[in-house]
């Protein structure tokens, strides 16, 4: 199992929670030093240098494999901006009396109890061992 350290610069409050992830930039650059620590590597060739494309992808300058920061997360194929998944992990995280659809859907203002719903349900399966 990978043990999971959170970083000493993660914000303790919400108020530097909503300072350092105001945008979806914010929000990728924190999944990029995630993913990788010490900088770009291809997990295909050990290539270390890429291009980003207007699609959020990191392509391999040498052989040309195409990464994704969201690839194979709960966040994968999700219509909605990154900001506001960062924000229901915020509030799934650290409500000491936890968060349900309706207060997620209200708080995110999103359209549906069901996306609410579902979103949970995602983040709920994240916690099980």
């Amino acid at each position: 199992m990978t043990e999971f350290i959170t970083p000493e610069d993660f914000p303790k409050n919400e108020a530097e929670f909503d300072k350092r992830f105001s945008t979806e930039d914010a929000c990728f650059e924190y999944l990029f030093k995630l993913r990788w620590p010490n900088g770009f590597i291809c997990k295909k060739c050990g290539h270390g240098k890429y291009w980003y494309s207007s699609r959020r992808l990191y392509i391999c300058k040498k052989c040309r494999q195409q990464h994704s920061l969201i690839a194979g997360t709960i966040l994968q194929n999700s219509k909605k901006a990154i900001i506001n998944w960062f924000k229901a992990m915020w509030w799934f995280t650290t409500r000491k009396s936890g968060v349900n659809a309706v207060n997620l859907m209200d708080l995110l203002e999103l359209g549906s109890y069901e996306t609410a719903w579902s979103w949970l349900q995602k983040l709920r399966g994240c916690t099980v061992r």
